[in-house]
């Protein structure tokens, strides 16, 4: 039986996707919902749109999603909007996926990064240079920050389906990734 097609989102406005098998390199991919002064509901009107044939044109097996921020623990973190559009996303794309019978897979977020860069309490952008980093030290190629944290959710899904399949790293690579200088 082949490995599963795991779905991989960092969901957001701006979503970053990580997609394929384990033991296969990944597709990264962005997709744009609409702009941070968008209505709520245009921006999930777009991307109930993308999900409904992402679930029909390229059916995943699992989808793997970052929960969001609570409403209580994100106090000061991020503004009411951003909470409000992140939750919402979240809760399309795991209906849509259970609707069509895909398993939803939600990942704290921390806990991906714990294992995939040795460190699950980063602030956030050095976490998403760090991850941007690692999955180039893994061969894979995310072109922007959003898919990079995809494709820390998709190692850490294929982590949980088949250790064997799923790329290793080691102390040296963490190290690598946390030796990259910012880049512009």
């Amino acid at each position: 039986m082949p490995a599963p097609l795991i779905l991989a989102v960092d969901a957001a406005t701006t979503t970053g996707i990580c997609s394929g098998r384990p033991g296969e390199t990944p597709r990264f991919e962005t997709v744009h919902f609409g702009d941070s002064g968008d209505k709520h509901l245009e921006v999930g009107a777009s991307a109930l749109r993308w999900i409904a044939h992402r679930l029909t044109d390229a059916r995943p097996d699992q989808l793997w999603i970052e929960e969001p921020l609570s409403f209580e623990g994100s106090s000061g973190k991020t503004n009411r909007a951003s909470r409000v559009r992140l939750n919402g996303l979240y809760m399309l794309f795991g209906a849509a996926a259970r609707l069509k019978g895909v398993p939803v897979h939600p990942v704290l977020i921390t806990s991906a990064r714990k294992d995939f860069l040795g460190h699950g309490r980063l602030k956030r952008d050095l976490a998403k240079r760090r991850s941007r980093s690692m999955c180039r030290l893994l061969g894979w190629n995310p072109t922007n920050d959003d898919e990079a944290d995809a494709g820390c959710i998709f190692w850490f899904a294929c982590l949980a389906n088949d250790r064997k399949l799923t790329p290793p790293i080691s102390k040296m690579m963490y190290q690598q990734a946390a030796d990259v200088p910012v880049m512009a």
